[in-house]
């Protein structure tokens, strides 16, 4: 699925979402990592596309399919380390708060591990 970011100036190109399924109104962004890197930021600026990208607002006035879900898919091993797992709490919570957030149209906005997909999609 291509979208338009929000705020994006006429002219500027769309972003592609990895995955959509419309029948369930979800995307479905993947992010693999074997090596030590920028984790945290990947997931915050993530999140906080989200909110943004997929506001009913945005969705509306780029004609854009309806999204409700938001996923972020987690793999590779660098996600496994245990020095790690404090910053995908973290990322977690904030996907917590930006849930709640008045600007935030989606009804789920999640960080799972790519294990956990399929057992996913069928609570949604």
């Amino acid at each position: 699925m291509k979208y338009k970011p929000k705020g994006a100036v006429k002219g500027n190109g769309t972003k592609k979402a990895d995955h959509y399924i419309p029948s369930l109104k979800v995307v479905i962004e993947s992010k693999h990592q074997d090596s030590n890197g920028s984790i945290d930021q990947k997931l915050c600026t993530e999140l906080n596309d989200a909110r943004r990208n997929f506001s009913k607002e945005n969705i509306e006035q780029n004609h854009m399919p309806p999204v409700e879900h938001y996923v972020i898919v987690l793999s590779g091993k660098s996600w496994q380390k245990a020095t790690n797992q404090h910053k995908i709490e973290a990322a977690r919570e904030s996907a917590a708060i930006y849930r709640e957030h008045p600007s935030c149209d989606l009804k789920s906005l999640d960080i799972i591990f790519r294990d956990d997909l399929e057992s996913y999609l069928k609570t949604i």
